[in-house]
């Protein structure tokens, strides 16, 4: 390459030359649409916070409305309709009636030409009645004529005349000599002075190459008429013109064919205030004097303030007119009569509506010049833009010295500063600076340098730091669990030794998990790195055989896989945030386990439920949020015959309830001969049991598989717990894959196997056969085969207890009959009844003894 051109890559490759280039690219882009845009939607939100305001009592709208349309008929009405209306608004003591009601449709002239031709038929063709019935409504339909008749007998009228692209065919020059009374002369030459070589304040209103120009808003823009009637045009007292362009910006000059003609807007503010025309001086670009108001202008266009909609004027419906229903409203005003229905009226985007019909932008700029609301662009805001322009240049050419977040803080700064100026100049002063593409530059260059530093961050060698970032979070996504998360963070570090000790402390979390496969990949990973490190190599084989012998979560097997594995090559596993010691005992349901909380150290028993073996799919997911419910609702029982519950959830298809762990056995063992305990000693732990329950029962629980196993009894100390309230429910309401029944069916009452609706009594029943095997050694139904057994719990008596245990109490049968009768209204209505009923047979036999 060429020494020049190495030296212009050069220079083109800096990036501060590049912020700069993007800066003013901005500024030089100042009116596509989303700068302007942008610059128009911070004036239209200053407009909206600046406070309510009224538009005073000189107008009074009269409005052609939806209403109107609909009672009257489609719009353009006939001559006739209007005339009335007018001539009402003339009775009424108007000081100046504004018609600005426009016409777009041409179908009542084709019909009126039609009429004519009919009536200059001869006699003979066409009847006298038929001729005089056509006259009639050739004077009906011609509106312009009867318009024009009552506009030459009123000394009050002034029309709109309403202008069109250059697309629109042109006027005939004699059809514009009805403007020539009409010619502002006071037109000062445009102070070109303050006009700098670039300009973007006027947003779309003056496009860039029309200022290069020196041609300002509404001088040596020459406009057509839009199709009008000269013969009404010149029955009327004044005349003015409506442009209109951008609701913002409303011209107060309008050149239409050469000719200076004022705007309605200012012809009717200067005849309300009682002037002529040539008490109105013109300094473009400057204001425009209209007697002893100053009107500040950009160009010749002004910035009316928007009072809003109909609501915000006085007004009354043309119907209203043509029903006299006027009072003291008209007298002294001046009346704008117009459109507003939808379909028939030319809207205009203004600040406070989108599409505004152009009689109440007239309306709103009428008010906003005679009460002087008026907002405008000072001649000392394009020497300060240049200034600020060139202060923020400087600022983006030394950003990238400063520091990224000190450049970054200060940028934001700025544009916020600048964004508060503009909104509060508006606000309280009227003022607009257009500060709005300056900000936008100064974030597009500032965006650039962000991007840039992000993108060297990763080319340039940054790389380490971000390394850094990405470990220290999978650091802490492996202090949360969530191990999946910190290995793809791992796995984006450098590989140093850092990352080694990081990783092979989440092989050792994957161990615990039992997820052999995920350890043996991060080991492998370490051996890449490090292959000296530790014994590498031989975890990796011993994970591989692990690997081999247990079966992982997600893997549906029709037996249940311990966690407790006896070995001590690996580390203890872990479920949810507990550590497994050892298997305590397993059921139908699940395996418990000795585990512990390694963050308080506290020993806790964990049962687990398989759920994912019984269940698949959305019941699944049915069975663990029931599963939820169940054991938050037997976490809030507090009752020392209660096992306590510390916490709920699963992990790897395993939900676990981790509870207190107690010293002692379940009573399972002690419910079979020759370990039964002495029939006072089983009394007093059913009567703790009877208490817990009712307790139980009392907050809404039903534990529903009350029986040996599921009682704590730890003899040296005397103290009973109750276990796994709610657990039973939850596997009893679903089915599961195989059709089993889940649970204990020798204890269930007959409402249980029957399906039926179950509640407190049925733990009664539960409790009474608890009871009955406790004592005797066996249970009170033994049917085989499972049907059999059903079959006599809900319809066979049980054998006496005192068959199969001699010698007891009577009352002790007493107790067992009345809490297994088949009927739960016949047994112990509570848990605190049969305790009573225990401790009075306890007591009275030892009375006896």
């Amino acid at each position: 390459m060429p020494g020049a051109q190495m030296r212009l890559w050069t220079i083109f490759r800096n990036y501060r030359i590049i912020a700069l280039a993007i800066f003013a690219a901005v500024l030089l882009a100042a009116n596509s649409a989303p700068l302007v845009y942008l610059e128009q939607a911070s004036y239209d939100l200053a407009m909206r916070l600046s406070a309510a305001r009224r538009p005073g009592d000189q107008l009074l709208l009269v409005t052609i409305d939806d209403a109107d349309i609909a009672q009257l008929g489609p719009w353009p009405w006939d001559g006739g309709t209007l005339v009335q209306g007018l001539r009402e608004l003339d009775r009424a003591g108007a000081e100046e009636v504004v018609y600005l009601a426009r016409d777009k449709s041409v179908a009542s002239q084709e019909s009126l030409g039609w009429i004519r031709q009919l009536t200059q038929l001869e006699s003979s063709q066409l009847g006298a009645q038929a001729r005089e019935i056509l006259t009639r409504a050739s004077r009906k339909l011609n509106r312009h004529r009867l318009l024009a008749d009552l506009f030459s007998r009123m000394s009050n009228v002034s029309l709109s005349l309403y202008v069109q692209d250059e697309t629109g065919q042109e006027a005939a020059q004699t059809d514009l000599d009805v403007l020539e009374p009409h010619k502002l002369s006071a037109i000062a030459e445009p102070d070109r002075e303050l006009l700098l070589p670039y300009e973007f304040d006027l947003g779309s209103l003056i496009p860039l190459r029309e200022l290069l120009g020196s041609r300002l808003p509404g001088i040596g823009r020459s406009h057509r008429l839009a199709q009008f009637n000269p013969g009404l045009a010149a029955s009327a007292n004044a005349l003015g013109v409506h442009d209109p362009g951008d609701g913002r910006f409303v011209p107060l000059i309008v050149s239409v064919e050469g000719r200076p003609v004022p705007s309605i807007s200012l012809l009717v503010a200067a005849r309300s205030l009682g002037l002529k025309l040539a008490s109105i001086a013109v300094y473009p670009n400057d204001k425009v004097l209209l007697g002893d108001i100053s009107i500040p202008v950009t160009g010749t266009a002004a910035l009316p303030f928007f009072y809003g909609g109909v609501d915000r004027f006085q007004s009354v419906s043309f119907r209203q007119v043509l029903n006299r229903d006027l009072g003291d409203r008209v007298r002294g005003k001046t009346v704008l009569v117009g459109t507003v229905a939808n379909g028939v009226t030319t809207t205009s985007h203004s600040p406070v509506n989108d599409a505004m019909p152009e009689m109440l932008v007239i309306a709103n700029s009428v008010a906003a010049i005679l009460n002087d609301d008026l907002y405008h662009v000072p001649k000392w805001a394009s020497p300060l833009r240049i200034v600020l322009i060139i202060i923020l240049g400087l600022f983006v050419y030394f950003l990238p010295r400063i520091g990224w977040r000190l450049g970054a803080g200060l940028s934001l700064a700025f544009a916020v500063i600048l964004v508060n100026l503009e909104i509060l100049a508006l606000v309280s002063q009227g003022t607009w600076l257009q500060l709005m593409v300056p900000t936008a530059a100064l974030l597009a260059a500032q965006t650039y340098l962000l991007m840039r530093r992000v993108s060297t961050s990763w080319i340039g060698g940054n790389h380490q730091e971000l390394s850094e970032t990405y470990r220290k979070l999978g650091q802490a996504y492996q202090s949360q669990g969530q191990y999946d998360l910190a290995l793809e963070c791992f796995r984006k570090c450098e590989a140093n030794q850092a990352l080694v000790e990081n990783i092979f402390n989440l092989a050792l979390d994957f161990e615990r998990k039992r997820q052999f496969g995920k350890a043996i990949a991060v080991y492998k990973r370490i051996k890449q790195i490090k292959p000296d490190f530790e014994d590498i190599d031989n975890r990796i084989e011993r994970m591989n055989a692990l690997a081999n012998r247990v079966v992982l979560s997600g893997t549906a097997t029709s037996t249940l896989e311990t966690m407790a594995l006896n070995t001590s090559e690996i580390s203890k596993p872990m479920l949810g945030r507990y550590e497994i010691q050892e298997e305590l005992g397993r059921g139908a349901m699940g395996i418990v386990y000795l585990g512990r909380d390694p963050k308080i150290n506290r020993t806790v028993a964990i049962k687990t439920l398989a759920l994912a073996q019984e269940f698949e799919g959305e019941e699944l997911e049915e069975v663990k949020q029931h599963f939820y419910r169940e054991a938050e609702t037997a976490g809030r029982l507090s009752h020392p015959n209660i096992v306590t519950i510390y916490d709920v959830g699963d992990d790897q298809e395993l939900a676990y309830i981790a509870m207190d762990y107690l010293s002692g056995e379940n009573l399972q063992k002690a419910s079979k001969r020759p370990n039964l305990f002495p029939w006072q000693e089983v009394f007093e732990i059913i009567i703790k049991v009877a208490e817990a329950i009712d307790y139980a029962h009392c907050n809404h629980v039903v534990h529903r598989d009350i029986k040996p196993a599921n009682i704590i009894y730890d003899k040296s100390k005397n103290t009973v717990k109750v276990t796994d309230f709610g657990v039973a429910h939850v596997m009893g309401t679903h089915k599961t894959k195989t059709g089993t029944i889940l649970g204990s069916p020798s204890y269930m009452s007959p409402e249980q196997v029957q399906g039926k609706k179950v509640d407190g009594r049925a733990d009664i029943w539960s409790l009474g056969v608890t009871l009955y095997q406790m004592l005797s050694g066996v249970l009170p139904f033994r049917g085989q085969p499972l049907a059999t057994l059903m079959y006599q719990i809900a319809n066979d008596k049980h054998e006496d207890i005192s068959v199969n245990m001699p010698g007891l109490p009577k009352c002790v049968t007493a107790i067992i009959n009345k809490s297994l009768q088949k009927d739960p209204a016949k047994r112990y209505q509570s848990g605190t009844g049969m305790a009573g009923a225990l401790k009075l047979c306890l007591q009275k036999s030892s009375e006896q003894d």
